[in-house]
């Protein structure tokens, strides 16, 4: 009787430890894989805050590029009435000069 006592005991008591076991070793697995996930999640926002970045830069690169388009055309027409107001004035002075010349 104490013998069976002693084994019901240590039976469930070891029973009881391997359920114990198996519960803790389902937890650190449980967090192990939580932090795996964490740690994905993680990765992949700073690919995408990288990527994000990178397109700002391209974008701002794209404007100043535009911009400085926008202004040569700007400065290239600008030259260009210049030089035909130059050739107005330069044909009114010469016609003025043949006709004072007559």
């Amino acid at each position: 009787v104490l013998e069976a006592s002693y084994r019901e005991q240590t039976e469930s008591g070891r029973a009881a430890s391997e359920e114990e076991l198996v519960a803790q070793a389902m937890k650190i697995s449980q967090q192990e894989e939580d932090t795996r996930q964490r740690q994905a999640l993680r990765q992949q926002q700073e690919e995408e805050l990288q990527e994000s970045i990178l397109m700002d830069r391209m974008r701002e690169e794209r404007e100043r590029e535009d911009r400085k388009q926008a202004e040569e055309a700007a400065l290239a027409m600008e030259q260009s009435r210049l030089d035909e107001e130059r050739r107005q004035q330069e044909e009114q002075t010469r016609v003025a000069q043949e006709t004072e010349a007559k």
